[in-house]
């Protein structure tokens, strides 16, 4: 897991200290819905009645928005570029449906100063940020996280002779429905919280796949024991506290026929913690919204994994900044 170790210039670090105002702008202007009101030229003072905003101010941000290259402006009017439109307008195939769990994400990482000060995360502060439909917000994001690497991660899958997969904290189902798309025999299974499931329903129908079923509950309370093929967890170990991990571990290994996979996809960080870049900062994503998550070495997974009676141990990397963690359990497993 080497990295090429990134030099820091004085221009890097002067556009790196400044950067936070392009997204802010992008954020702003998604929060407000402007992108949906310039599919066709239009003037900043039509777009600030359609939102209820103050005209002076909304020109001023359209005008941020075209220096960034979002939006056209010719002759006082303002229209979506092609890109804008095709991502940034709600309802289009390809809008961007993590931007409401980006905002969160800014309110949150903008009392960072706080958090590593006090040691604890946002939520746990005095004055949190009131965040509506958060939950919402994220499962949707991880629907285009996931539904963006399904199938580069499922080729990655030794899937021959698995007959029965379990999903656990499946979020959207993404990777389940891939799954379930190439193998409509398969019996698939998305265990997740009950609040979950009823979101992860409404984008399993929409993908119009059948052979998906579903269990409530914490996985660090139980998983369900039936003799999988594969249990695969998807980003939800860096959720959790070591404690948790092993205990998420110890239920993945009882749900697993002898013989069966367990697969983790999640950012995994090289031992000295200085790489890859992207899980090295996704650890301080974990200390914003979690109260013990982090990102984890191959070492201590592979611990953990050993531990727990697994064997077989790969890690590769995916290609998209993430790991993939294959372990078996062996064929005449002790029950750990």
């Amino acid at each position: 897991m080497s990295e090429k170790k990134q030099t820091m210039t004085e221009e890097k670090l002067d556009q790196t200290l400044w950067s936070w105002q392009a997204s802010r702008i992008i954020l702003t202007a998604a929060e407000l819905n402007l992108f949906e009101h310039m599919e066709a030229p239009v003037s900043s003072a039509a777009v600030a009645k359609a939102i209820g905003g103050t005209p002076r101010f909304v020109d001023r941000l359209l005008n941020a928005l075209a220096v960034l290259g979002l939006v056209k402006k010719e002759n006082e009017l303002f229209q979506n570029t092609a890109l804008a439109s095709a991502q940034l307008v709600p309802g289009k195939p390809g809008y961007r449906m993590g931007l409401g769990h980006t905002n969160h994400m800014w309110q949150n990482w903008s009392r960072l100063t706080e958090i590593i000060r006090e040691g604890k995360p946002a939520r746990a502060l005095p004055n949190p940020p009131l965040i509506e439909n958060w939950l919402d917000a994220f499962i949707s994001a991880m629907q285009q996280h996931g539904s963006n690497r399904a199938a580069a991660v499922m080729d990655m899958l030794d899937l021959s002779g698995i007959n029965s997969f379990l999903d656990v904290g499946g979020g959207s189902g993404a990777f389940s429905v891939e799954l379930a798309k190439r193998f409509p025999a398969m019996d698939i299974c998305i265990f997740d919280r009950p609040d979950v499931i009823p979101l992860t329903r409404r984008f399993v129908n929409k993908a119009g796949v059948s052979n998906i079923r579903y269990k409530e509950g914490d996985f660090l309370d139980f998983l369900p024991k039936e003799n999988f093929d594969m249990v695969f967890m998807s980003h939800v170990i860096h959720s959790n506290a070591p404690e948790g991990v092993k205990t998420l571990f110890r239920h993945a290994f009882q749900s697993l026929a002898p013989g069966g996979q367990a697969v983790i996809h999640d950012f995994i960080v090289n031992d000295d913690r200085t790489g890859p870049r992207e899980a090295v900062i996704f650890a301080l994503n974990m200390l914003v919204h979690t109260e013990g998550g982090d990102t984890f070495s191959q070492s201590e997974t592979q611990s953990w994994l050993e531990e727990t009676g697994f064997s077989g141990i790969v890690y590769r990397d995916t290609g998209a900044r993430t790991s993939l963690i294959t372990a078996k359990k062996p064929e005449a497993a002790a029950k750990p």
